[in-house]
C-alpha cells in the first residue's frame, strides 16, 4: 500500500510513453524533441536525447514527439512534423525515417510482425512500411480524422477509431488472413483474384496505315 519512488523527467512536457515488455524499460517522448529511457528495475534514467551538448550546438531537430513504440530491441518514435523515426536500441542513429505527406503529427505507431512492416498514423493517413528497410507497402487513407488505430492480431484486418459515430474497419489480404470469425472475407478475396478484368478495346482490332 505504499508509494513507489517517481521517476523524476526533464521533459516539460510529456506526450507518449510506452513500456517495453522485452527490456522492461520505459521509453518517454515529449516537448522540443525530448526523449529519455527508464530501467523500472532500477528506477534510474540510463538514456536521454537529445543529450545536453546536442541542445548546445543546436543539433537535433526541436519538433515536439508524438508517440512512441516498441518492439523488442527496435524503437519508433513520431514528431509533429509528420516523420518516425526508427532506431535499434544499441546504436544512435536512426536505422531509419518515414515521412508522411501530410506532415500531420503522428499519433499511433504500431509494429505488425506477422507481416513484418511496421504501421505509422496521423489523422489522415496510416502508413504500412518494411519494418527492416522502411520502404512503403501501402497506406490507407481514411475519410475522417482518426484518433486511434489498431489492428487483429495475427490477421490483415485493422481498425480505427475516428470522428464519426462509427469505427473504419480495413482488411488487406497481403499482409495476412482474415480473422476466424471474419472467414467469408478469404472467400470474397479469392473471387475478386478470380475475376476477369475487362479490357475496353478487347473486341476492337487495330490498322495500320
Amino acid at each position: 500500500g505504499s508509494f513507489l519512488k517517481p521517476f523524476e523527467t526533464d521533459i516539460n512536457g510529456i506526450n507518449s510513453l510506452k513500456h517495453n515488455n522485452y527490456l522492461d524499460i520505459l521509453g518517454v517522448v515529449g516537448e522540443m524533441g525530448r526523449t529519455e529511457i527508464w530501467d523500472l528495475k532500477s528506477h534510474q534514467k540510463i538514456s536521454g536525447l537529445p543529450s545536453k551538448e546536442d541542445l548546445i550546438l543546436n543539433k537535433y531537430s526541436l519538433s515536439d514527439l508524438s508517440s512512441i513504440e516498441f518492439d523488442k530491441y527496435l524503437m519508433a518514435i513520431g514528431n509533429n512534423d509528420g516523420q518516425t523515426k526508427v532506431y535499434d536500441l544499441r546504436f544512435s542513429n536512426p536505422l531509419y525515417t518515414i515521412n508522411h505527406s501530410y506532415k500531420f503529427p503522428i499519433k499511433a505507431i504500431k509494429f505488425h510482425e506477422s507481416s513484418g512492416n511496421i504501421i505509422t498514423v496521423d489523422k489522415k493517413l496510416a502508413k504500412f512500411s518494411n519494418i527492416k528497410t522502411g520502404k512503403t507497402f501501402t497506406n490507407i487513407e481514411s475519410t475522417n480524422e482518426i484518433n486511434e488505430f489498431e489492428s487483429y492480431e495475427g490477421s490483415g484486418m485493422f481498425f480505427t477509431a475516428n470522428e464519426s459515430p462509427k469505427m473504419d474497419i480495413f482488411y488487406i489480404p497481403g499482409l495476412g488472413p482474415p480473422p476466424k470469425w471474419c472467414s467469408f472475407l478469404e472467400k470474397i478475396t479469392e473471387e475478386l483474384e478470380d475475376e476477369k478484368t475487362f479490357n475496353l478495346y478487347e473486341d476492337h482490332k487495330f490498322l495500320i496505315m
